[in-house]
């Protein structure tokens, strides 16, 4: 009697415990300007000429990363492009000699005004890094649209500025580069096929 009990006491506290890591172990959905649902696509036409596809796995998979203070929590999240999405960010990696480790970096942000860098860039060497500002948030028919414009402060794009409209439910629509001093667009991306998988 005293080993069924106790083998039905050991059976408990194993589901206890896996129904409890499952409740840690969250999913991160997408947000709704960069709608990265598992199984969606978008194709582009880029510069006039070219195509491209980017895309995302056909489920959630389990993510962590080293961060600056140990280990992250798991967490189910989408791969865009074969890399993991937390909502409105990637995870970027801080090189030695400033660190070795990962942490989440912005993709985009709902909120006006709101600034960042695309990417974590190491400065020692000049400044290479583009500086983007949410600059605004409008209606556009039955669509909302953000606005981000991008500068360079140093480098070879010191002329250049970036616009990338993301739509509500759809995703990143166009995005341009233009240089400030001949007016020349350097860079154009127009989405010409989509697929939301919601």
């Amino acid at each position: 009697m005293k080993t069924i009990l106790f083998c039905l006491l050991s059976l408990a506290i194993v589901f206890s415990s896996c129904k409890k890591k499952k409740i840690e172990e969250a999913t991160i959905e997408p947000g709704a300007y960069f709608p990265v649902y598992p199984g969606s696509w978008w194709k582009y036409l880029v510069n006039g000429s070219d195509t491209i596809s980017e895309g995302v796995s056909n489920g959630y998979f389990k993510s962590s990363f080293k961060g600056i203070n140990g280990q992250s929590d798991e967490a189910y999240v989408p791969y865009f492009n074969h890399k993991p999405v937390y909502k409105y960010h990637k995870v970027d990696y801080i090189a030695p000699p400033f660190g070795d480790y990962h942490a989440l970096w912005p993709i985009l942000s709902e909120t006006v005004g709101y600034q960042f860098e695309r990417a974590w860039t190491d400065k020692r060497y000049g400044d290479f890094s583009e500086y983007v500002e949410v600059t605004d948030k409008y209606a556009s028919g039955s669509d909302s649209v953000l606005v981000l414009e991008g500068h360079w402060v140093w480098g070879p794009h010191a002329t250049h500025k970036s616009y990338q409209y993301y739509y509500k439910n759809v995703g990143l629509k166009s995005s341009v580069i233009i240089d400030t001093v001949t007016m020349d667009t350097i860079y154009r991306k127009t989405l010409i096929d989509y697929h939301i998988n919601h």
